[in-house]
């Protein structure tokens, strides 16, 4: 007795996170993603954490959460991002079955986030070497 794996349809509830969906590479591909997923009929958030004008139109089964708080003081907007994610997750009806970050500061909130509530996590990387501006030990 055999099994066809596509048969099978196991559907999730997946959260994408990003810093903003203001235009670039990283946020056209989270977009693309989140869209082809929630064709496939998984339950799809994108998460935006700084308060931005979205640049691309989502796909209509894609749900925008925008966690931003009006701070534009450098040293504090990470911290504040940091608090901001885990009281969303920390409700756990607001917890997905996985999470996918994208971009350097976004991966270290969603890491750290993720890690403390058990919550399973993808963090991608789309950066152009040549335009890095902090440290590299960062």
């Amino acid at each position: 007795m055999s099994q066809n794996l596509n048969d099978l349809t196991f559907l999730m509830k997946i959260d994408f996170i990003i810093s903003r969906l203001n235009g670039g590479g990283a946020e056209r591909v989270m977009v693309i993603l989140a869209g082809f997923f929630a064709d496939k009929g998984h339950e799809v958030r994108i998460v935006t954490l700084n308060p931005y004008k979205d640049y691309y139109t989502l796909n209509p089964k894609v749900k925008l959460v925008k966690l931003d708080k009006k701070i534009n003081q450098a040293p504090f907007i990470r911290l504040v991002n940091f608090i901001s994610l885990l009281g969303y997750y920390f409700k756990k009806q607001n917890r997905p079955d996985i999470v996918i970050s994208f971009i350097v500061f976004t991966n270290l909130i969603s890491i750290l986030v993720c890690r403390l509530l058990g919550i399973p996590i993808i963090a991608s990387e789309h950066n152009n070497h040549h335009f890095i501006s902090y440290p590299i030990w960062l």
